[in-house]
């Protein structure tokens, strides 16, 4: 995997620090308190006084972190592609149970597009209309120009 350096303000990070920081620590008194153990030996335990610590940062949007199982229960049948699990290819959703999906005759390949915040999930058929997760038509792709033309539903009275 190909690391990626993001640059956080100094200030955004120290106050991400501090918070994480009080959380974690009220976190461990609570469990001190359930195991009824002593709440100063945990802390030392859990929060060691090291100098330096490292941080890993995953991008979600990368493919290798993006869960590989199908989901299916409709006519579109695609990848769940939500962030993994650090160390395995699946969500928490699918980490032990996900489908076997096995094409057939009638299966029809789809071209993903990619998601907008304005409109639904959609992909493009062989005859290149745009269909959202339930098979519904959504628009019309043109190769031509690689423009995605979207239809307004108006419901009828």
């Amino acid at each position: 995997m190909a690391e990626k350096e993001y640059k956080v303000s100094r200030l955004l990070w120290e106050n991400l620090e501090a918070v994480l920081l009080a959380q974690g620590k009220r976190f461990v008194k609570d469990i001190a308190k359930t195991l009824k153990v002593n709440e100063k030996e945990l802390l030392k335990q859990v929060f060691p006084t090291k100098d330096s610590f490292k941080v890993a940062i995953y991008d979600g949007s990368a493919e290798s972190n993006q869960c590989s199982a199908y989901i299916t229960g409709g006519p579109v049948t695609h990848l769940c592609r939500k962030p993994i699990i650090t160390g395995t290819s699946f969500c928490a959703a699918h980490a032990t149970i996900r489908y076997a999906v096995e094409p057939t005759e009638t299966t029809v390949k789809l071209w993903k597009i990619q998601d907008g915040p304005a409109r639904p999930a959609l992909w493009i058929r062989p005859d290149n209309c745009a269909i959202d997760v339930h098979g519904i038509v959504r628009g019309v792709y043109s190769t031509d120009t690689n423009k995605l033309t979207l239809l307004e539903i108006v419901p009828t009275e």
